[in-house]
């Protein structure tokens, strides 16, 4: 296998030359071994990449020794490739939208993102996050059957990964709608309103939130983010406990050689300072703006945290237009046609809501949906 330079070379030849791979270029793990560093170069074949999710799902259970996580960086490398637009920004591109696949090869490629829930084990804790993560990414707009459809509504609890892929499930589903109206209060979701009321207008075009429930959910996001902070500052105070504890009994780490130190040392100072890492401060995500303000204003490095009492006065203040926003955001999440969106969401135009309006629009591509707001716009 040709390394550094050579291996460079290699590769821009094969990305101008862009070759068909031949179907049967990998039939064991030695052949993927031999092409894992230039597969992602060649045109896409769906047959080669059927046998790449074949063999990773034969290594997963696999006792000999493979590199499992290798085999789903290329089998997502080789799917999704990535142009750079104009503005700079890169664009993933997904090989399957012109080379669409079958059911039966989104079955496999399910379960591989289903092998790093159930058997997690087999990756290695240090590369589960990143196999979650390719997996992830792999099945993004895959449609799966009704079995898939339920193990996803039936784990959802288990990750965010997981919520994910059921809010922003590409295609009308008879599952996760009537998964989403038995968990329409759920707290754990109502942060998420407008995908779950996303479901629920896929099914009957004509539904509304009663306004008491957003209020039920800024009230809960509050409290989380409440909580959240009240979190933070307790794992700050007991890290600096921990820290003074342990800086009396441990000398500071010196991490340069100490040629006067004794033999057993090798020439160098081994002992550490205890890893102190400051906790995370996980607040919810909100669709409207949050005034915000330092949660130590001695301190310039401190995170941001809500202006409760000025985000109560703007959200009550606002309230009807944040719950047209909802609303909007709702009939654009959904998987309705064009069309039918079209006709729901002029009942919700306004000048505060045009902008939400004209992103809807964008997202689907709606041109009847701009022609409207062309018509009604004021200059």
């Amino acid at each position: 296998m040709a390394t550094g330079r050579k291996a460079e070379v290699l590769k821009e030849i094969l990305n101008l030359e862009k070759e068909y791979p031949k179907d049967d270029l990998i039939s064991n793990y030695a052949d993927f071994l031999k092409v894992r560093d230039y597969l992602h170069c060649n045109q896409f074949n769906p047959i080669v990449f059927t046998r790449l999710i074949e063999l990773a799902d034969e290594a997963w259970f696999s006792t000999k020794r493979v590199n499992r996580l290798s085999l789903l960086a290329t089998i997502k490398k080789y799917l999704v490739s990535v142009e750079m637009k104009q503005d700079g920004l890169q664009k993933p591109t997904f090989a399957y939208k012109k080379h669409p696949l079958t059911v039966e090869i989104g079955k496999l490629v399910f379960k591989l993102f289903k092998n790093t829930f159930e058997a997690p084990q087999k990756i290695g804790f240090k590369q589960l996050d990143d196999a979650r993560a390719i997996c992830n990414r792999i099945i993004i707009n895959i449609p799966l059957t009704a079995t898939e459809e339920e193990w996803l509504c039936t784990n959802v609890s288990k990750s965010a990964i997981i919520l994910n892929r059921v809010l922003r499930y590409p295609i009308k589903s008879a599952i996760i709608s009537k998964w989403a109206k038995d968990n329409f209060e759920n707290d754990n979701y109502r942060h998420r309103r407008a995908e779950l009321l996303s479901w629920v207008i896929d099914e009957n075009p004509n539904f509304k939130i009663d306004q008491p429930l957003l209020i039920e959910d800024f009230e809960y996001m509050n409290r989380r983010d409440r909580q959240a902070i009240q979190d933070y500052k307790d794992e700050m105070e007991a890290n600096k406990v921990i820290g003074a504890e342990l800086d009396e009994f441990f000398p500071k780490v010196k991490r340069y050689p100490d040629l006067f130190d004794d033999e057993d040392s090798l020439g160098f100072n081994i002992e550490e300072d205890a890893d102190l890492r400051d906790p995370e401060l996980n607040l919810v995500r909100r669709f409207y703006s949050v005034p915000t303000k330092s949660l130590d204003k001695e301190n310039f490095l401190s995170p941001l945290i809500p202006d409760f009492n000025e985000m109560n006065g703007q959200f009550y203040k606002e309230q009807f237009t944040l719950y047209n926003i909802t609303m909007i955001w709702g009939i654009g999440y959904s998987r309705l046609n064009n069309e039918l969106k079209t006709e729901l969401l002029k009942s919700y135009n306004s000048n505060a809501t045009h902008r939400s309006i004209m992103k809807v629009a964008k997202r689907d591509r709606n041109i009847s949906l701009m022609k409207f707001v062309l018509e009604i716009i004021e200059f």
